[in-house]
């Protein structure tokens, strides 16, 4: 079944009729994105939400040095729905950029047809709270590990959650995404690998 990816994915937060999931797949589009595309620009309004069929994006903004921080990263099977909350519910421009770091697929709909959805099928208010919930313990659980635990600390639950990102990802994003330079990551990889 096509797309029976996707509806498995979504699973993990509501189930679908099918006239539901066939309403909702005829409002999707699919891109495909190469390395440093961008999916989300910083200082425009996010106007859909996206669902990763392959790859690995991340979301990242420019700090007042003028570095690039990675903030977020999209990938599977963790982190599926590509968003920019903040943006999108709000209609803000967003500070963040989304880019992919390898080859993507992404399944998505644009704001007018994801509210179309929103508003016919009660199912979709459930997911859409069901994924934001997520996000928030996601987001709350990495701010408390910054207030909580040493740089040895965070990069070990870090492997221990995404490892598989660890050899995908440029160290220079892990680093950034760890709070980190990569001298210090560099130097915990060194020690944790003697060990």
């Amino acid at each position: 079944m096509m797309n029976s990816w996707l509806r498995q994915a979504l699973g993990e937060y509501v189930s679908f009729k099918d006239e539901e999931w066939e309403f909702f797949m005829h409002r999707c589009k699919c891109v495909k994105l190469k390395p440093k595309d961008i999916f989300f620009r910083s200082g425009e309004i996010a106007n859909k939400v996206g669902f990763l069929r392959k790859g690995i994006l991340r979301a990242c903004q420019e700090n007042e040095k003028g570095e690039i921080v990675t903030c977020y990263f999209y990938y599977l099977p963790h982190n599926n729905v590509v968003s920019l909350q903040t943006s999108f519910a709000l209609k803000i421009p967003s500070e963040h950029s989304v880019e992919a770091i390898t080859d993507c697929e992404i399944l998505y709909l644009e704001r007018n047809h994801f509210n179309n959805c929103l508003h016919k099928y009660p199912v979709f208010e459930t997911m859409v709270r069901k994924i934001a919930e997520k996000h928030y313990l996601d987001s709350s659980k990495r701010i408390n590990d910054f207030q909580t635990k040493d740089a040895k600390e965070i990069y070990n639950d870090f492997v221990k959650e995404c490892g598989d990102l660890a050899s995908e990802v440029p160290q220079y994003m892990i680093a950034s995404y760890l709070g980190m330079s990569q001298f210090t990551l560099s130097k915990i990889k060194k020690i944790t690998f003697q060990l």
